[in-house]
């Protein structure tokens, strides 16, 4: 079978004859019928059914798929999982597809902390999916990395066997624990990687803060989800006012369920930043 994966940024929201995976549709479009997978943009949210299950689902209940898979780019784990699909239509038939299917789409649709909950090794092997895709590849080179990175899912699904995954995940050290799953810790390591440790002893809100150099400090704050009472925003601004009048720039900054320090570390000492954090 002549298969073709087609990544650009230009194809139409929706394709003839061909997987319209992430192409920019509509939820009308996708209630069409038509092969047209789609989770993102306006009129989308978290909780809508990601697009990998959907086309695993289709695969897997003998719909017929045509011969050419299109998609603007290979945003994330879940792109790279349906182009192996899509590759290798039998992986529909291993049982290991299905609970990797669910673990790829929850990670992708929910984000960081969801790595909490899947095999150190499976958080690896998805940065290394991740860092395998970088932006302005030449055709050939992406060419080349989709059929690595299609055999590298081939072997996971039906021998369980990852490929080299690089460093593990960072050790951390608990400073304090608080109520309701809040918690202060610190490590030497990457401060997103140590949250999704943290996260995955149970912790779901909180600091973690990185090693002392010059007197600075890298810190990272974080909750689950929307769920968890931290009002990041509120920190934000109280620290920020800190920062302002220790004469360094006001540069705490929150997205979503992140609240991320100044990028050159901050003076603060930890008491000093819980004392913000205890409030909010």
């Amino acid at each position: 079978m002549d298969l073709q994966v087609i990544v650009d940024p230009g194809l139409p929201a929706v394709i003839a004859n061909a997987v319209s995976f992430e192409c920019g549709a509509t939820p009308e479009q996708t209630r069409s019928g038509s092969l047209i997978y789609e989770h993102h943009g306006e009129g989308f949210t978290a909780e809508h059914q990601g697009s990998l299950p959907r086309f695993f689902e289709d695969v897997a209940s003998g719909r017929k798929i045509p011969q050419m898979f299109g998609t603007h780019a290979i945003r994330d784990v879940d792109t790279i999982f349906a182009i192996a699909l899509f590759l290798n239509r039998d992986l529909a038939l291993v049982p290991n597809m299905v609970g990797l299917v669910a673990q790829m789409d929850l990670i992708h649709r929910r984000g960081v902390s969801m790595l909490g909950h899947v095999d150190p090794y499976m958080v690896g092997f998805v940065r290394l999916l991740r860092d395998h895709f970088p932006e302005k590849l030449s055709r050939a080179e992406l060419g080349q990395r989709i059929e690595r990175a299609s055999g590298w899912i081939r072997e996971l699904v039906t021998e369980g066997s990852f490929p080299a995954i690089g460093r593990g995940l960072p050790e951390v050290r608990i400073i304090d624990r608080g109520t309701n799953g809040f918690v202060v810790a610190e490590t030497q390591g990457d401060l997103v990687e140590g949250w999704v440790v943290l996260f995955s002893m149970g912790f779901i809100r909180g600091v973690l803060v990185g090693p002392e150099r010059d007197g600075r400090c890298q810190v990272l704050a974080s909750r689950k989800s929307i769920h968890v009472a931290l009002d990041l925003n509120t920190a934000a601004k109280l620290l920020n006012d800190v920062e302002s009048a220790m004469g360094e720039p006001p540069e705490w900054t929150c997205k979503a369920d992140w609240l991320f320090g100044p990028t050159k570390g901050t003076l603060l000492t930890l008491p000093h930043m819980m004392e913000v954090f205890l409030r909010v």
